[in-house]
């Protein structure tokens, strides 16, 4: 079985604070008398499901299109459930107390619970009030898991908004300082759902929309859990 791990981008989509969401203007319309159906998108990159790439915060860092196709697909993705709720933070108290599943990983998909409750239910707290990480949890990741090339969230930012200086010293950590520096990716706003268990993932593929040099962007999450060993 193959799955969406990612929710469309629309003009409905919970965004960040003082971040604009999309907005899709009819540009030609059949039942107008147009030849085809086509639509103006204005969007801010950060919208939807979205990745986060190193120069995000890391001004030496790779941009989007610098990436090779292969750091876009995930043989070993792990899912890891670790309820929050509003503006809790994750620490690596939190990920070292479930070292044993996340090592060998090359792919972690935290499931809070927090999207599937609030981003339809309320998409201003949703967007508002969602959990973040500490500090401590990238330094964690980053220096003691070294086969972790992304994580995915199913909430808006992997910076509380309650908490936005320690989320953005997060992110540089984990996106790194230098060009060299070793980065995580980071996959915001995911789509994870209740049914969704660590069988069904199999390989996990991200199927960006290549925005030249651009530091992030809207992607589309696939789950094949077909992939035999």
């Amino acid at each position: 079985m193959i799955r969406f791990l990612s929710y469309p981008v629309s003009p409905e989509s919970p965004v960040f604070p003082d971040c604009p969401t999309a907005s899709f203007e009819p540009l030609f319309r059949i039942d107008r008398g147009d030849v085809c159906n086509m639509v103006t998108v204005t969007t801010q990159n950060h919208v939807s499901t979205h990745m986060d790439y190193p120069w995000h915060f890391n001004p030496n860092g790779r941009r989007m299109t610098e990436l090779e196709a292969a750091e876009f697909f995930f043989e070993t993705p792990r899912l890891l459930d670790l309820a929050r709720a509003d503006d809790e933070l994750i620490t690596d108290a939190d990920l070292r107390a479930h070292a044993d599943e996340i090592a060998g990983a090359d792919m972690l998909l935290i499931r809070t619970g927090f999207g599937r409750k609030w981003r339809s239910a309320d998409p201003i707290r949703y967007s508002q009030h969602g959990p973040g990480f500490a500090v401590s949890a990238g330094e964690y990741l980053i220096h003691e898991q070294p086969s972790l090339r992304a994580i995915v969230l199913d909430w808006i930012s992997a910076a509380s908004p309650t908490h936005v200086p320690e989320g953005h010293e997060f992110h540089r950590v984990v996106l790194g300082r230098r060009r060299e520096d070793r980065y995580i990716l980071i996959v915001e706003d995911a789509k994870l759902d209740a049914e969704l268990s660590g069988a069904d993932l199999g390989r996990v593929v991200i199927a960006p929309l290549l925005l030249q040099d651009q530091d992030g962007g809207p992607v589309t999450l696939f789950a094949d859990s077909r992939r035999t060993a």
